[in-house]
């Protein structure tokens, strides 16, 4: 049975990150080993990935691809401000990459969610607003680091490395998340107001 699982902002070869986001490596090489045994220690051959941005630095992009074919998995890119348009291209050649939108929208199965499917909109970018918002669905992203206040009146989740200990996510990880959070209209679309 294969699962389903969530990161962003690894970064891979950025010297700076380590620093600017405090990350507990001494060393590029460092930091790119320990997250390939943290993703590969979690993410089965036959599991899905989605990596909402920001994969690597490495000017070289033959050096990112070669990071890319360590990693297990079937991996769906939401392309990030660092992701440039040729290592997208390249990664989109190999078997286990399934896709690159912007944005991207899915329904999980799941008997607690409404009509048993979890509807999750990912994006790199935090949103204030969402398709479906008003119905539950959960906006996933990247980008901020864990810089961005938490906001419980939404949600929404950043699933990137730095905000959860460098650590790859679970659905019942961004579940358990999901579930002291709420959802308060900022717009006109409260589903108890519907007409």
């Amino acid at each position: 049975m294969s699962n389903t699982w969530w990161t962003s902002d690894t970064h891979f070869g950025h010297r700076n990150i380590i620093r600017y986001c405090d990350r507990p490596y001494s060393s590029v090489e460092e930091m790119d080993e320990a997250i390939i045994k943290e993703w590969n220690s979690k993410v089965g051959l036959e599991d899905l990935i989605y990596h909402l941005g920001d994969f690597s630095f490495y000017r070289k992009v033959d050096v990112a691809i070669s990071l890319l074919e360590r990693l297990n998995g079937d991996i769906f890119f939401i392309k990030g401000n660092h992701d440039s348009d040729q290592f997208l291209k390249k990664a989109m050649m190999s078997s286990s990459v399934l896709g690159v939108k912007d944005i991207h929208s899915i329904k999980i199965d799941d008997p607690d969610a409404p009509h048993g499917k979890q509807r999750i909109v990912m994006c790199h970018y935090a949103m204030e607003i969402w398709d479906r918002a008003h119905y539950g669905a959960w906006h996933l992203f990247g980008h901020s680091h864990g810089t961005l206040p938490d906001n419980l009146d939404k949600m929404r989740l950043d699933v990137g490395l730095d905000n959860h200990d460098m650590k790859i996510l679970s659905y019942e990880d961004i579940k358990i998340a999901m579930f002291r959070r709420g959802y308060k209209a900022i717009d006109h679309h409260n589903p108890k107001e519907q007409r």
